[in-house]
């Protein structure tokens, strides 16, 4: 129910998201974070929070109510609202293997936004 409720109020991509979870679930392409995960505060600042010329999502987080300010905030709502989320398997590289977990993030000010989050290994 809530997976259908997020593929409809969510852009496109969310509904994408789900489709592959659902596929991935069947074929054990799913892959759960421990919960001690490892999020780079640095990454936080330097480029989720921080204004970018191209790919910018700062104004996109802003909108929740996460600012450079509150970095600790949005590394605490990452560790307790993503992080226990299922990561769906995606392509492998030279770089190594990518996940992709798609959810929704509940800002300080109680704005949902539906995220993407690729990972590598």
């Amino acid at each position: 129910m809530l997976a259908q409720r997020a593929a409809s109020e969510g852009p496109r991509w969310t509904r994408a998201c789900l489709e592959r979870l659902f596929s991935n679930i069947s074929l054990g392409l799913i892959m759960r974070l421990p919960a001690n995960a490892t999020i780079a505060e640095d990454k936080l600042l330097r480029y989720l929070l921080l204004p970018q010329v191209r790919g910018d999502k700062s104004a996109f987080l802003a909108q929740a109510g996460y600012v450079r300010e509150n970095t600790s905030l949005l590394l605490h709502d990452l560790h307790t609202q993503i992080v226990p989320i299922d990561a769906v398997q995606l392509e492998s590289t030279m770089f190594g293997q990518y996940y992709e977990i798609c959810c929704t993030l509940i800002g300080p000010n109680g704005l949902k936004r539906a995220v993407r989050t690729i990972l590598d290994d």
